[in-house]
């Protein structure tokens, strides 16, 4: 009878390890991020601080808003942290070479979808003032004269 007995709480403890650690790998497995290059938050502020940076480029009425980039690359920062992301990834992915042409295509094609032609700085200019306007994110991080 003691055989039967160890033997049915060793297959109870054995099962309960198995659920246990199947529960702490799912556990983990959500706590574990997307790759930093599909997370969403994170590409749209960076397309947004890209469209921004186009603007600035092209446009002279146009200036940037220093505190608030600053402030808004540390919430960034703090908010990509607390995704879970390593100082180190956050550092390799916006060090990546490729990751910035991607970003660039999509500022590109995001100014053109709005009316910009690369060889008019007015309509660098218009798309500014109308991200200021409507309160965007890339709006938030300039200030224009006109």
């Amino acid at each position: 009878m003691f055989e039967r007995l160890s033997t049915a709480i060793l297959k109870r403890a054995t099962l309960a390890a198995i659920l246990g650690g199947s529960l702490v790998a799912q556990a983990v497995a959500a706590q574990t991020p997307p790759p930093i290059n599909e997370e969403q938050h994170i590409n749209d502020s960076l397309l947004a601080a890209a469209v921004g940076a186009m603007i600035l480029r092209d446009c002279s009425t146009i200036f940037p808003r220093y505190l608030v980039i600053k402030g808004k690359v540390d919430a960034l920062e703090e908010y990509a942290l607390g995704q879970g992301y390593t100082e180190e990834q956050i550092e390799a992915f916006l060090d990546d070479k490729d990751e910035r042409k991607r970003m660039r295509k999509l500022a590109n094609t995001y100014l053109r979808d709005h009316g910009v032609v690369k060889d008019d700085p007015e309509t660098f200019c218009a798309l500014g003032r109308d991200e200021i306007a409507k309160g965007t994110l890339t709006g938030e991080m300039i200030w224009s004269l006109k």
